[in-house]
């Protein structure tokens, strides 16, 4: 998995799921089922966290926990894969059926995800370039997304559909790295070239 690193690309074992920690036990939810099902991801907001279990298309959950978490409001659905911030939103990126651009907020006392850009096959790992687009692996290609909701496709019919599995991607100028299961692809969306790095 790649993380940033004072201003650096650096790469890191991807964490075991109970390594990562929410500052509280997750009490049985409101809503749906008492069972916890799939991968866990959150990220925090204003009045708490948004958590996601990623269980697949029939068993995923987006949450509203309270800072303490005593108190929990079922959201949505949507099977998230990752959350991502711009200009003080909040985004994710979902993979139910051709997958999409979530923007999740708050409207009143509730918090909200509604589609923001309809993805033409699902996504796996998303990051933001200097002009605040949104570089997204997914399972065929590299897409970018811009403000405006335009897709633009940057690299076609990726070699990583078959067993590879992108989990994390970070944009440094015209280069994409996107670590993957055995190794790391960085590509120059300007000249195209593709390297496959991997450990020494």
């Amino acid at each position: 998995m790649l993380y940033m690193d004072n201003g650096r690309i650096a790469v890191k074992q991807q964490p075991k799921e109970s390594e990562k920690k929410l500052p509280f036990i997750l009490p049985p939810a409101r809503f749906g089922a008492q069972k916890y099902l799939g991968t866990k991801t959150f990220i925090e907001v204003s009045d708490g966290y948004l958590v996601s279990f990623n269980g697949g298309e029939n068993a995923s959950k987006l949450f509203w926990y309270s800072k303490n978490g005593q108190e929990n409001d079922l959201i949505s659905k949507n099977m998230i894969m990752q959350f991502i911030k711009r200009d003080d939103k909040i985004y994710a990126i979902e993979g139910s059926t051709n997958g999409s651009v979530l923007e999740i907020k708050k409207q009143g006392n509730k918090w909200t995800a509604t589609e923001n850009t309809k993805l033409p096959s699902s996504p796996d790992a998303i990051g933001i370039d200097d002009n605040k687009n949104f570089i997204i692996v997914t399972t065929d290609n590299i897409i970018q997304v811009n403000q405006d909701g335009t897709i633009k496709t940057l690299l076609k019919e990726g070699f990583w559909s078959i067993a590879l599995y992108p989990n994390s991607l970070f944009v440094k100028g015209d280069l994409i790295y996107v670590g993957m299961r055995k190794g790391v692809l960085r590509f120059n969306r300007t000249t195209k070239k593709q390297e496959w790095l991997m450990k020494d």
